[in-house]
């Protein structure tokens, strides 16, 4: 693989600074979202280069039971819930690519 590269999460969390990592991305033209296929990226990180504002890695837990049952997707370390759009309740905000097409396939149910 081309952009191949393992960064163990022990060296991400205490010697990499996300400026760091955002850095990297611009320059192997990597998308944040790629970051989680290539290492172990720290979800918090990728939602920082997403520039999400409020979020949380929480996920209610009812909405990932829907989900896992009717996508047979699991959500848990593909997406956060992202207050920046819906305030009040928050919606899935993707930090992978898996979690990418979850959203897509949800904003294309909720669109009709």
């Amino acid at each position: 693989m081309e952009n191949m590269f393992v960064v163990p999460a022990y060296v991400v969390e205490k010697y990499v600074t996300d400026d760091y990592v955002l850095q990297y991305c611009h320059e192997h033209k990597l998308h944040p979202l790629d970051l989680a296929q290539y290492t172990q990226t720290n979800i918090s990180t990728v939602a920082k280069l997403m520039e999400y504002k409020v979020y949380d890695v929480a996920l209610p837990i009812y909405w990932v039971r829907e989900v896992q049952e009717r996508f047979g997707i699991n959500p848990v370390g593909n997406v956060v819930w992202c207050y920046d759009k819906a305030r009040t309740y928050g919606g899935p905000a993707p930090v992978t690519r898996e979690g990418e097409v979850l959203c897509k396939i949800l904003e294309h149910i909720h669109s009709r």
